[in-house]
């Protein structure tokens, strides 16, 4: 059997390691192609890769063409993000990460997915349920924490998995249904891969599809999407919709929502129930607490028992596990406050950011590529909201971002920062766009942005060390 792996990044490794650790998955794989010989394997990648394991023939694309290698397979594994060809023949003999391990996993899965908040929210909840439950753990796993396919051997030391899910790893998914989901927020983003926005969503709302029993939790600002699936009928007895005072469900609905210190849930047709009080948590959105508490709540987890220690233990623990370039405090130059929020990949994100730190006059820095999305007029926008100094764009859609301060190059883009930035200001980075243009990924980009303001830290104030907040 030759088993072709497309793409060896994180997730085509973990399905190298799951192929040599588990006979159950070249069995799966057996059945699919109808052989019952051991599988060989073979990598193709446009990338040149380091390191391949020994008994693994890799092809360059270069070298022979993704449809071609395809083709050439009995059976493909596919990495999320790279786009196959649409032939019946290559789709007949396409295993997604997410159909594999939903074949492999016996536990229970919480999936969460979204524009934005998806990674927090992941780690928040998974912290919240261990804090909480008595018994065995839930792992993070998929974007966030292990490739999914890596807590399989795990699953007898954990009641089940949190996965944070792509729009790229949810659209050629068939078989998943995991027992809770959450759909966090929903904008435009990687539409240079879906095309429109419709077909973002719809890949997004794959994770809708939960188990007879199950919930999804859905933003009630997108309830004319979802209402507008075709399988909504089928979908709305367990959709509830997370609101606020802003936005308001849609009638005779499920709802759930944070007021006067409480999460309150509404199930369709009924009263208000007060699930938990709820702290005034500093760093996570009302919209994490909401999806969390929900979550649990689905899965049968007495969320009564919240307490406030419980909350607050599980925000310091997600900021540990995550904050590192999320609006991340590098340290102070000549009075001026340093942030690093690398992360941010799309407008929302950066808009989020601002409003964040709406205290101080920011000078922003923003760059990357915008997957698709029209940037241009962003700049404007962000100043309209009264807290930006100045906005510096950077990199290879600068010039998106027509008033702005243009650089080339990061470094130019920090040294123009400071020029700009007045005592008591603040200097983030929160580009807007993904990092591909100058970077391999948004860490390389924050941690550059790091470098550059610990070599001024040590210029202007001696050393100091960057921390998170």
């Amino acid at each position: 059997m030759k088993c072709g792996i497309v793409g060896y990044g994180v997730v085509g490794k973990s399905f190298t390691k799951c192929l040599r650790s588990s006979g159950v998955a070249i069995k799966i794989l057996q059945s699919r192609c109808m052989q019952t010989s051991e599988p060989k394997l073979f990598v193709w990648d446009e990338r040149v890769v380091d390191g391949v394991e020994p008994g693994i023939t890799f092809v360059h694309g270069s070298e022979q063409s993704l449809k071609d290698f395809c083709n050439s397979m009995d059976v493909v594994l596919l990495s999320p993000g790279v786009p196959v060809p649409d032939d019946p023949g290559i789709n007949a003999k396409t295993f997604c990460e997410l159909d594999l391990f939903t074949q492999l996993f016996k536990k229970k899965v919480i999936a969460i997915t979204g524009s934005l908040g998806k990674t927090t929210t992941t780690a928040f909840t998974a912290h919240l349920f261990n804090l909480l439950s008595d018994g065995l753990p839930i792992a993070s796993g998929g974007n966030i924490g292990l490739p999914m396919l890596d807590l399989v051997p795990e699953q007898d030391k954990i009641s089940g998995a949190g996965l944070e899910l792509s729009s790229f790893q949810l659209e050629s998914a068939s078989n998943f249904h995991p027992a809770a989901s959450a759909l966090l927020t929903l904008s435009p983003n990687h539409l240079e891969r879906h095309g429109s926005m419709e077909e973002y969503f719809l890949a997004k709302s794959r994770v809708l599809d939960v188990v007879s029993t199950g919930r999804s939790f859905v933003p009630a600002e997108a309830a004319h999407m979802v209402e507008g699936l075709k399988n909504y009928e089928n979908l709305q007895w367990q959709l509830v919709f997370m609101c606020d005072d802003n936005v308001r469900p849609p009638e005779n609905s499920s709802w759930i929502a944070v007021r006067n210190g409480s999460v309150t849930l509404c199930e369709r047709g009924g009263q208000p129930v007060r699930l938990c009080g709820v702290p005034e948590i500093s760093g996570i959105f009302p919209r994490t607490v909401c999806a969390a508490v929900g979550l649990l709540w689905a899965i049968g987890e007495d969320v009564g028992k919240l307490t406030l220690e419980h909350f607050r233990s599980a925000v310091c623990a997600t900021i540990e596990e995550v904050g590192e370039h999320r609006i991340e405090f590098v340290g102070t130059v000549r009075g001026v406050k340093i942030y690093n929020d690398s992360k941010s990949t799309v407008v929302e994100a950066t808009t989020a950011a601002l409003r964040r730190l709406s205290g101080r006059k920011v000078v922003l820095l923003v760059g990357g590529l915008g997957k698709g999305v029209d940037r241009s007029g962003k700049d404007a926008f962000w100043k309209s909201l009264g807290c930006v100094r100045e906005v510096v764009a950077f990199g290879g859609e600068a010039h998106v971002f027509s008033e702005s301060v243009q650089c080339a190059t990061l470094e130019e883009a920090v040294e123009s920062g400071f020029s700009l930035a007045f005592p008591g200001d603040v200097l983030l980075l929160s580009p807007s766009g993904a990092s591909f243009d100058l970077f391999s990924n948004y860490k390389e980009r924050g941690k550059r942005f790091k470098e550059l303001v610990t070599k001024k830290l040590g210029e202007r104030n001696g050393p100091r060390q960057c921390r998170k907040t």
